[in-house]
C-alpha cells in the first residue's frame, strides 16, 4: 500500500474539519450580528476550534453587519424593478396573444383569396399557352 494513498483520506478529513470549523465560526458571528445570543459552551468550542479569541469574534461582527445591510439595501432597490418586470411580462403576453389571434384571423380571411388568385393565374397561363 502506498503511503501517499493511505494518508490522503486523513488529509481530506482534516481539510473537511477545518472547513466545517470555519463555517461554524462564521455562523456564530452571523448569529451574534442577528442579535441572537449563542450558548456560552458553543462560543467557547467554536473559538477554540478556530484558534480565535473572543476579542477577534467581537471585532468581526461590525464588519459583518455592513455587508448584511448592503445586501438588504440592494434587495430593496430591486423590488420596484421586479414589479415593473412582472407588469411588462404580462403586457407582452397579452400583446403576443392578440398578435396570434390577428394572425389566425388574417390567415383565415386571406387563404381563400390566395387560392382564388392562384386559380386565376393558372387559368391565365393556360389561356396564354393555348393562344400560341
Amino acid at each position: 500500500m502506498n503511503l501517499k494513498s493511505s494518508l490522503e483520506p486523513i488529509t481530506n478529513r482534516q481539510r473537511q474539519r477545518r472547513i466545517t470549523k470555519w463555517s461554524d465560526y462564521r455562523r456564530l458571528v452571523a448569529s451574534i450580528c442577528d442579535g441572537k445570543e449563542p450558548d456560552s459552551d458553543e462560543i467557547a468550542t467554536v473559538l477554540a476550534d478556530n484558534e480565535q479569541t473572543r476579542r477577534r469574534a467581537v471585532a468581526m461582527t461590525p464588519n459583518y453587519w455592513p455587508a448584511v445591510e448592503a445586501c438588504v439595501t440592494t434587495t430593496t432597490r430591486f423590488r420596484p424593478l421586479e414589479s415593473e418586470a412582472t407588469k411588462l411580462a404580462k403586457q407582452i403576453d397579452v400583446a403576443e396573444q392578440t398578435l396570434e389571434a390577428l394572425t389566425a384571423k388574417h390567415e383565415a380571411e386571406m387563404s381563400p383569396l390566395y387560392i382564388r388568385r392562384t386559380e386565376i393565374n393558372t387559368i391565365r397561363k393556360r389561356a396564354s399557352q393555348a393562344r400560341m
